[in-house]
């Protein structure tokens, strides 16, 4: 493209060229570059805030799984190993064990709890005693025969003989005379019987204990499953807002993809580079406004630089002119006017001010056109290029 501008002065000319180019550079190139960066920015915030939103979401549905965790997962399921495991209690173990106590308390009945003996008892130490006695009453027989040559009708063999018959006599005797005596004795059996019955009986205490808790288990389960559609429900809801925020993030980065690629497109643009085609010369004609032209603004200028001044001076006259303006001042009526008698001294110097008020005007409005002319015509001022912007 070219730029061109013509003007009375060459350095002017070139400085509003030089302006003109380097406002197209920043319209055509840095604006646009700037325009983009902001949206580049407002896709970042807008990506910074849907990754916030995702998140919240996030955080918010694993809180909620982690609280809900028991009814969310299978509570069905749960409900139903509970009610086997009750039934398994009731119909197998629970049963089996009242069964092995009842017939075990049977066996009780007909085992005894100690087995009895009897047995005879005898007085050992007398027979000891006797024992004794006849030993040494036939070692003291023995002598008398033997040693002393003493023959069985001599009195002390005779003595010795009866005193041996009685001590065998009394033996006797005291082995007949034993007493009965009897002996009990714990039967295992029966000791095994019962420790099997506690055995069985601490067993179905603990089935019932643990049929108590699967009761109240069923009970929190039955609550959980009546629970569990609602807070699925939920869980759902929460689940879609997190794929919903997922998707506007990934839409939000997208955006932001292609905003940061139309922004490095513009930046690997290759830049405007101007170059002075013409240098600025003095201009061969005369530029500017017309004769005419000039004329009618100078006239139009004085024209409404002398009504200004006369609608000034008018405003600082606090004269009277109409009597009814009079009476509307005082409030009160008019009974007549007397009209102004002059001499011929007055009428000459308001005459005369009547002429100076209006060189006043007329001067006015030359000075204003000769401004104007200076200001289009004259050298390089802010007034005069404020004043060309102005003209056509």
């Amino acid at each position: 493209m070219t730029i061109a501008h013509t003007a009375r002065d060459p350095i002017t000319a070139a400085r509003v060229v030089q302006t003109l180019a380097a406002d197209y550079q920043e319209s055509a190139v840095q604006r646009p570059i700037d325009a983009q960066a902001d949206i580049v920015a407002t896709q970042e915030s807008l990506a910074a805030d849907a990754c916030t939103v995702l998140a919240a979401c996030q955080d918010e549905l694993d809180r909620y799984v982690q609280v809900n965790q028991d009814y969310l997962e299978g509570p069905e399921d749960r409900l139903r190993a509970v009610r086997e495991q009750i039934d398994g209690l009731e119909r197998v173990d629970i049963a089996s064990y009242e069964g092995e106590i009842s017939r075990l308390a049977e066996m009780l009945t007909e085992e005894p709890e100690f087995i009895v003996e009897e047995t005879e008892v005898h007085d050992e130490g007398r027979i000891a005693d006797l024992r004794k006695a006849i030993r040494s009453a036939e070692a003291e027989l023995t002598v008398l025969q033997i040693e002393q040559k003493r023959t069985d009708a001599h009195p002390a063999v005779v003595a010795k003989r009866k005193i041996l018959m009685d001590l065998r006599d009394e033996l006797t005797r005291v082995r007949s005379e034993a007493t009965t005596r009897k002996v009990e004795t714990p039967n295992e059996m029966y000791a095994s019987l019962v420790k099997a019955k506690i055995d069985t009986e601490a067993d179905l205490a603990r089935a019932r204990r643990k049929l108590t808790f699967l009761r109240t288990t069923e009970a929190e389960l039955l609550e959980e499953v009546r629970r569990a559609p609602d807070l699925r429900s939920e869980r759902d809801r929460l689940a879609a807002a997190v794929a919903a925020a997922q998707e506007t993030v990934n839409e939000q980065e997208a955006a932001l993809s292609d905003a940061q690629a139309a922004l490095d497109a513009l930046h690997a643009e290759r830049p405007l580079e101007f170059e002075t085609l013409t240098p600025p010369t003095p201009p061969r004609n005369p530029a500017g406004p017309g004769t005419l032209m000039i004329a009618a603004i100078g006239l139009l200028l004085g024209a409404a630089v002398g009504a200004g001044l006369a609608y000034a001076a008018d405003a600082r006259d606090h004269s009277f002119r109409d009597p009814t303006r009079v009476a509307a001042v005082l409030g009160l009526p008019m009974l007549g006017a007397v009209g102004v008698i002059r001499t011929r001294t007055e009428e000459r110097q308001l005459a005369a001010a009547r002429r100076r008020k209006t060189h006043f005007v007329i001067g006015m409005a030359a000075a204003a056109c000769v401004l104007l002319g200076f200001a289009m015509y004259g050298n390089a001022t802010p007034i005069q290029e404020m004043v060309r912007t102005m003209l056509p």
